[in-house]
């Protein structure tokens, strides 16, 4: 059956039927198309011309001036006609055609007219036909492999689309798969993945409000600090901004034992670390900033108990005693030098406790021998000169100080510094003291 057969029926119809009905007035016309039959003229004429051309029982029986009245009433309101009572009128049937080639029902075809025949094949055409029967290339989701999405009509496929969960749209190798071999998907992305779109493009935060950082990102021991003290924290803003606000520096910073923001605690609040630092940096010894490579200040050729005052004290300090020196020079010993304090016998952190107007840095003169017992923790940074005394340095010796400079001075031929065991120090900023000077 082709379509160009079916127009022959139109023309035939059209002519020997609705043009002599309208304009027949010679009797010849006149006894044509009422006397003969649709059924006659079917086998006899159009069969011989038309292959598969079939009229109904009721269309055979009518005359051909009836035929050509019912004909041209069907064309005229052919937008109100369904496509079944043309086919009728017309012996030549396209619904088959139709529904092959879009791969919907029949009676779809068949039940709508012309003008309803574009929604019905919308409604009526299921996916799959799309990609199978028009050529469509469809996106490589799973959603496009799945059998009951592919057996949806497209109408009610492609508009709730919404409603499909985000793995159909992503390929996601959950926890469970049974294959091992499949590298796992991101734990967030797994847990997108039963998700609907809808839910995902409209509540996003509720979502991320339940989802922990480690969900997100991959945290080791080997991360940064500050990823493995979030870990656990949900993504939620006002959980992200009460757990930021409470971590320490050594939740943020992975060399907290280095550089200048050791000098304050590893446990200072990151809220407290700018006011903190600035005060540290303020009382910090020049012998600590200098350490740290704050400032390059060259001490080598000045004398011991010059490098014990001025690293000793803060920059603060120095400038202001350079003030002072600038407006009575005279003053200049005091300053630049630091405190003598004279002892012997035991020295422990409680006698360097009562020396009058001890300050850091400040040196111990012996009088006589002295020791400094096992197990003394020092908290001053001080400095002893022997002057010839023996000095017994005892096991387990501390010194625990944020950090200064230190020495301890002997002298050849004039008694000895005996040390069962180095002196131990809390900070890197405090000076070797066993590094001893020992002058002729």
């Amino acid at each position: 059956m082709k379509p160009i057969r079916s127009l022959a029926v139109f023309i035939f119809g059209i002519i020997v039927g609705i043009v002599l009905t309208i304009g027949g007035t010679a009797f010849a016309g006149y006894l044509i198309v009422t006397k003969t039959k649709m059924g006659d003229i079917e086998d006899k004429v159009i069969d011989k011309a038309i292959e598969g051309f079939d009229l109904p029982a009721d269309i055979r029986e009518l005359t051909m001036l009836d035929y050509g009245k019912n004909l041209y009433e069907k064309l005229r309101k052919i937008g109100q006609t369904p496509i079944s009572d043309i086919e009728s009128a017309l012996g030549y049937r396209v619904s088959p055609i139709i529904a092959e080639a879009f791969g919907i029902e029949e009676s779809i075809v068949s039940a709508s007219t012309f003008p309803e025949l574009p929604d019905a094949i919308v409604n009526g055409i299921k996916v799959r036909t799309l990609n199978e029967k028009l050529g469509v290339e469809f996106p490589d989701f799973p959603l496009f492999k799945d059998e009951a999405f592919l057996d949806t009509p497209v109408k009610s496929a492609f508009s709730t689309l919404d409603d499909q969960p985000f793995d159909k749209f992503v390929k996601i190798v959950y926890d469970d798969d049974p294959d091992p071999a499949k590298p796992r998907s991101n734990k967030f992305v797994q847990k997108l993945g039963s998700y609907k779109i809808s839910e995902i493009s409209n509540d996003m935060d509720s979502i991320l409000a339940d989802t922990k950082l480690s969900e997100v990102v991959t945290i080791t021991e080997e991360s940064e600090p500050i990823l493995k003290a979030l870990k656990d924290t949900y993504l939620d803003s006002q959980a992200l901004n009460d757990k930021i606000g409470n971590l320490k520096v050594k939740d943020v910073f992975k060399n907290y034992d280095s550089g200048v923001i050791s000098l304050i605690s590893e446990d200072t609040s990151i809220q407290d670390v700018p006011q903190t630092l600035s005060t540290a940096i303020a009382q910090a010894t020049l012998y600590e900033l200098t350490t740290l490579g704050v400032y390059n200040v060259n001490f080598t050729y000045a004398s011991e108990e010059t490098k014990a005052k001025m690293y000793n004290n803060s920059p603060n300090e120095i400038v202001q005693a350079y003030m002072e020196i600038s407006e009575n020079p005279a003053s200049a010993p005091d300053k630049v030098r630091p405190g003598f304090h004279y002892v012997s016998g035991s020295i422990t952190q409680d006698r360097i406790n009562g020396l009058t107007g001890f300050k850091k840095g400040d040196i111990l003169v012996l009088t006589g021998a002295a020791q400094i017992p096992d197990e003394e923790v020092f908290t001053s940074v001080f400095s002893i000169d022997t002057k010839g005394y023996d000095l017994t340095i005892g096991d387990d010796v501390w010194v625990d100080n944020p950090g200064g400079y230190m020495f301890i001075r002997g002298y050849t031929g004039a008694g000895t510094i005996t040390s069962a065991r180095q002196i131990k120090k809390t900070s890197d900023l405090v000076y070797d003291a066993v590094l001893v000077e020992i002058l002729p």
